[in-house]
């Protein structure tokens, strides 16, 4: 990981949990690593114009309980609609869901992770690195 900073978008209509992710992962990868450009997305549809933009990101954190257009349909359509040499193909993601019976479906969307909230920081700020390392 060379770069100065890397793009994470974290998706959620919820604020305060957008808010939980960040800080729980915090303004860098590690100690000494690179820092972390966040971009907070509340929609799915701002989701996908993101992520079909110019804008290079390393990774993207989805809520899967978001209400509508969840993080799981998001991280599928990020999956099958982003063209493989877009500058955003395959990013990794990390889906965040409730229930642990909703693992399969976030398999199912393509996912690099999933997570059970609530969040546990540690656990969170571990996938974070380890996908970008």
């Amino acid at each position: 990981m060379a770069q100065d900073k890397v793009n994470i978008i974290v998706y959620s209509d919820d604020s305060s949990r957008r808010a939980a992710v960040m800080n729980a992962v915090g303004t860098r990868v590690s100690k000494d690593g690179p820092r972390i450009e966040w971009k907070e997305i509340a929609t799915g549809k701002v989701a996908m114009l993101e992520i079909q933009g110019e804008t290079r990101y390393d990774l993207a954190i989805l809520d899967g309980e978001t209400k509508g257009f969840g993080g799981i349909g998001v991280g599928r359509m990020m999956h099958d609609e982003v063209r493989e040499e877009h500058v955003n193909y395959n990013v990794p993601t990390i889906n965040l869901v409730a229930r642990p019976q909703d693992e399969w479906i976030s398999r199912w969307s393509g996912a690099s992770r999933t997570l059970l909230y609530p969040i546990d920081p540690r656990e969170l700020a571990t996938a974070v690195r380890e996908l970008l390392a």
